[in-house]
This record gives C-alpha cells, sequence and structure tokens, in this order.
C-alpha cells in the first residue's frame, strides 16, 4: 500500500479471524481490528500509516452490523473521525420468492 501512497485502508473480510489477529498486519501501518461475535471468523479492520497520528476510538457494541474506528489528529487542525461500517447481507430471502402463488 505504501508503494501507492495509501494512507488510510478500510477493510472487511470473512478471513480476518479473531484468533489470528495479526495474520493480516503490512509493514509501516497500524492495524485496527473488531472481530465479529456472531459468527466464527470475519472482521473489520483500519490500516492508517504509522507516519499519521492515529487513534483507535470505543465503538459501542452493535446489533446486526460491525465497526472499527479511528481519530486521526490533523496538525493544524481539528480531529477527523474514521469509521468503517459493514452491515453484513442476510443470509435467505426469508422465502420471499419461494413461496410465491402461482396462478
Amino acid at each position: 500500500m505504501s508503494k501507492y501512497g495509501v494512507d488510510i485502508a478500510l477493510i472487511q473480510d470473512t478471513f480476518l479471524k479473531p484468533s489470528r489477529p495479526k495474520a493480516c498486519a503490512i509493514a509501516g501501518y497500524v492495524q485496527l481490528q473488531t472481530d465479529r461475535t456472531h459468527a466464527k471468523k470475519g472482521s473489520t479492520a483500519l490500516y492508517c500509516s504509522r507516519t499519521l497520528h492515529c487513534f483507535p476510538i470505543a465503538i459501542p457494541p452493535l446489533i446486526y452490523m460491525e465497526a472499527t474506528g479511528c481519530k486521526l489528529a490533523l496538525t493544524g487542525h481539528g480531529t477527523l473521525v474514521i469509521p468503517r461500517v459493514y452491515l453484513p447481507s442476510p443470509k435467505s430471502c426469508s422465502g420471499a420468492t419461494s413461496e410465491r402463488s402461482l396462478p
């Protein structure tokens, strides 16, 4: 990412696992990760370049979604809050199409 000048990357992936939080560590970046509490695997993550003043923020418990966030201190400016929010898709369509009446 540093090759392309990426300062902040917001990630969501099924294979980010709570049992291996640093498995996806990237050199030169601080990794902030919030693991899924309702599934065996998956997380949201935020990668911030170590050259920036990036601090994690506490996210309250959420229902049906996941989030990771940080505060970015900007010299000569205020603080920028960056959230990474993921709302998983429902696993089924509740039978909406399978129970249609046929003429």
